[in-house]
C-alpha cells in the first residue's frame, strides 16, 4: 500500500464548547476545555497542511461556531487556497452567516438524525434543534452553486427501525447527499450505551440496505466510510476508513490521533503543541499498527475482505477489548 508522508485531510476539533447535548457524542461535548488551541495554534496547523500538500482541512466541533475567532480561521484556511469541509449541527447558523462564508467553503456536512422532529430533539438533546436545522436546510438550498451540503445521520437503535423512513424524508425535503454513521459507544454514548448499541446483526443489515441505496438512490447520493461495508460490497482501493490512511483529527488541546473516534480513548499523547502533524504522522507507533496488517488479529488474517475492512474500526475494537488489533466488535464474520 502506498503511504502518504502527509495525511491529505486534516480535521480540526476547534473546540469542545457546543450548544446541543448530543446523547450520543463521542466526546461529551457541552463545556469548553481547558486549554483550547489559540487562533495561532490552528494557523500554525494550518500553514504545516499547506506546506506538506495537504488538500482540506476540516473544522469541526463540539459546535465550530461556538468559538469566537470561527471567521479568522475560516478566512485563515481560504487565504492559503485550502479547501474547507465545516461540520456543525446547523442550529447557529443564518443568512448573515452563509453569505460571510459562502465563497470560502467547499463542503457544508450538517446533523439531522431522524425525520420526526420530537425524536431528532431527544437524540440531540434540545427542543426546537430539528426545527432550526430543517430551516438551516432549506436555507442553504440557494447556496448549492457556491458549495456542498451533506447531511450526517448516526444509525442506533433509536433510529435503525426508521432508516428507510429517514432516507425517503431527506428525499422529501430535496437533500442532495446524506452520510451514514454506526453509532459508536463513546464518550456520552458510552453511558447511553444499553439504549443506543446496535448488534452484529444490525450491522450487517445496515450495510445491505447501504449497499441497496448507493446504487439504487437518484435523487440523493448515499455514503459512509464504514468499513464493514467490504464484507458486503466489492472495492477495487484498498482501505475503506481513511484513519491514519489519508487523514487524521487534531482535538482541541492539539491531540493528534487517527480519527474522532480515538478521542476519548488512552494511550494517544502526541501534541502539536511540542511536535508537528508531520512527525507524528510518519513515527506514531499507532499510526505505524493501523497501516500494517501484519499487526491484525489471527481472526482477520486469513479473510480475504482484510485489505479493504483492515478489522472494521480499530477504535471500537480499543473500547471493546482494550486493544487495536483486535476485529470490530460489529464484525458478524468473528464469531
Amino acid at each position: 500500500m502506498l503511504e502518504l508522508r502527509f495525511p491529505l485531510h486534516i480535521e480540526i476539533k476547534i473546540t469542545n464548547a457546543c450548544n446541543l447535548r448530543c446523547i450520543h457524542c463521542i466526546s461529551d461535548a457541552g463545556e469548553k476545555s481547558i486549554n483550547e488551541l489559540s487562533t495561532q495554534e490552528i494557523f500554525k496547523i494550518i500553514d504545516e497542511a499547506k506546506k506538506n500538500g495537504a488538500f482540506s482541512i476540516g473544522l469541526t466541533g463540539g459546535e465550530p461556531f461556538c468559538r469566537k475567532d470561527i471567521f479568522e480561521i475560516i478566512d485563515y484556511i481560504h487565504k492559503k487556497k485550502l479547501n474547507l469541509v465545516l461540520t456543525t449541527n446547523g442550529t447557529l447558523l443564518n443568512e448573515h452567516i452563509i453569505e460571510k462564508i459562502k465563497t470560502k467553503i467547499s463542503l457544508m456536512r450538517i446533523s439531522l438524525d431522524h425525520c420526526v422532529p420530537e425524536k431528532h430533539d431527544y437524540f440531540r438533546g434540545m427542543k426546537g434543534a430539528f426545527k432550526k436545522t430543517l430551516s438551516t436546510l432549506y436555507l442553504l438550498r440557494r447556496y448549492r452553486k457556491y458549495f456542498q451540503t451533506t447531511v450526517l445521520t448516526v444509525i442506533s437503535k433509536f433510529n435503525f427501525y426508521n432508516f428507510k423512513e429517514i432516507v425517503n424524508y431527506f428525499k422529501k425535503v430535496d437533500i442532495e447527499a446524506a452520510n451514514f454513521f454506526l453509532f459508536a459507544p463513546f464518550g456520552r454514548g458510552e453511558k447511553n450505551r444499553e439504549k443506543l448499541e446496535l448488534t452484529k446483526n444490525h450491522a450487517k443489515e445496515f450495510c445491505k440496505m447501504i449497499k441497496i441505496l448507493i446504487k439504487k438512490e437518484k435523487k440523493i447520493k448515499i455514503h459512509t466510510n464504514n468499513p464493514l461495508m467490504a464484507l458486503v460490497e466489492k472495492y477495487k482501493l484498498p482501505r475503506i476508513c481513511p484513519a491514519a490512511i489519508t487523514s487524521c483529527f487534531i482535538t482541541e488541546t492539539g491531540r493528534v490521533i487517527p480519527c474522532p473516534y480515538f478521542y476519548s480513548l488512552p494511550n494517544f499523547d502526541d501534541n502539536i503543541q511540542y511536535s508537528s502533524v508531520k512527525k507524528i504522522w510518519n513515527e506514531s507507533f499507532f499510526f505505524k499498527i493501523l497501516r500494517d496488517e501484519s499487526y491484525l488479529a489471527s481472526e482477520c488474517q486469513q479473510c480475504k475482505k482484510k485489505f479493504t475492512c483492515f478489522g472494521g474500526c480499530r477504535a471500537a475494537a480499543f473500547n471493546e477489548f482494550g486493544t487495536i488489533l483486535k476485529p470490530d466488535p460489529l464484525c458478524w464474520i468473528v464469531k
